[in-house]
């Protein structure tokens, strides 16, 4: 049995005893799971697959956490591939190509930095961009060490970005508030089986894993709780992460500095005064004739109707509010209750009058099909992928928007 050091959680504080070790493997469909960490192999007497799921030997230098962000000064033609180890791997490296057989080394900058160490843990981070891509083409890649073979990952795929001048329809998964745990399974299930020929990019609307509220589980208040959190929500999502750019907006949850008593010099809007956030954006919305604004943080589904100066700006929208023909003003969507470990938040006391659909019951995720007339919105449930909420938005007249 291999076993893997990673961290420790104790009511205490940090012990050197807990491991990934034999146990965190499991068989899925005939396929030994995570794929990063274990891989099928039978020993004598093994009763079970799962039983001969076992950890890879030398794990500690395998590839994890790998993801995608889109890069460049110039649409689609760049793409950095990030991804982590539990020691430091001094010859990573990423290889490229049109094929799964025609990978080649890839000389470009690897940049490995540890964030946190001590006495019982490191975790490196390594970080590699692309250049000289194509826009809009499919590029077949693997990362890891460049002197042994088996310290690499498996082969996955992308597909880069598309030129401004491209006039075809655009998909993307779009959520906040995901984060870590139970309330999280089926929004990550749901989208671990989305692929780059599904969607051509997951945007992440600020509140990533939770780490900062682990400490409310009994057992990690005084453990070491933050690194599990990220490591495990990281890999997680790999499926999606790995073959899709997955693009993250900053929420108050991604850091352990926050309290409504204390107003960081960075930010001017103290907690609570939507007020000021309003007079602050609303203009430049208009102006700019901004389609749709998204936002998280309440945990929940909301999508208004198109709205100026605290009023419903009604031209245009049918009376089943299912479609805005050429709207006067931006429509604002939350979608942020995709999971989180906190649950869903409590709806409002009344419902503002430019409200046209609220779902505050489920977890679920949104998904955008736009092309440079049409747009059409669902709002999805994590459970069963039902269809709660659809509208579409036509933009006939090309001057009606900048955005």
């Amino acid at each position: 049995m291999h076993s893997l050091y990673l961290l420790t959680l104790a009511a205490a504080g940090v012990v050197a005893n807990v491991v990934v070790d034999d146990n965190t493997c499991h068989r899925n469909k005939g396929v030994c799971e995570p794929q990063s960490l274990c891989e099928y192999n039978y020993n004598f007497g093994d009763l079970s697959f799962d039983q001969s799921c076992r950890v890879k030997d030398g794990v500690n230098f395998y590839p994890q956490q790998i993801h995608l962000a889109f890069a460049g000064t110039k649409t689609g033609t760049a793409m950095t591939v990030s991804w982590a180890t539990f020691e430091d791997v001094t010859d990573s490296s990423v290889w490229v190509g049109s094929s799964e057989d025609t990978l080649e080394l890839v000389e470009t900058p690897v940049s490995s930095d540890s964030y946190y160490s001590d006495d019982e843990y490191d975790l490196f981070h390594h970080h590699a961009t692309i250049t000289g891509l194509k826009p809009r083409t499919k590029y077949f890649y693997k990362v890891g060490s460049r002197g042994d073979e088996k310290y690499t990952s498996e082969v996955s795929s992308f597909i880069t970005a598309r030129p401004a001048t491209d006039d075809s329809t655009f998909n993307a998964l779009i959520y906040g508030d995901l984060g870590d745990g139970k309330n999280s399974v089926d929004t990550i299930a749901a989208v671990n089986k989305m692929t780059s020929d599904d969607i051509d990019l997951v945007y992440h609307l600020g509140d990533v894993s939770y780490a900062d509220n682990d400490f409310l589980t009994v057992n990690q208040a005084a453990g070491f709780f933050y690194e599990e959190v990220y490591n495990k929500w990281m890999n997680s999502l790999m499926p999606l992460m790995s073959c899709v750019p997955y693009m993250v907006l900053v929420g108050n949850h991604e850091a352990e500095c926050h309290s409504p008593s204390v107003l960081n010099s960075e930010n001017d809007i103290p907690t609570g005064q939507t007020a000021e956030i309003q007079a602050a954006f609303e203009d430049l919305f208009l102006k700019y004739k901004v389609d749709v604004v998204l936002t998280g943080h309440k945990h929940y589904y909301e999508r208004g109707l198109p709205i100026a100066n605290n009023k419903a700006v009604l031209d245009g929208v049918s009376n089943d509010y299912e479609v805005y023909d050429n709207p006067q003003a931006p429509v604002h969507i939350l979608t942020g209750g995709a999971g989180q470990s906190e649950g869903l938040s409590i709806p409002p006391s009344h419902t503002a009058s430019w409200n046209a659909v609220s779902h505050y019951e489920h977890f679920g995720y949104s998904m955008l099909e736009a092309n440079r007339s049409t747009l059409v919105w669902k709002y999805i449930l994590s459970s069963d992928q039902t269809v709660q909420d659809e509208f579409v938005m036509y933009k006939t007249d090309p001057t009606q928007s900048d955005s």
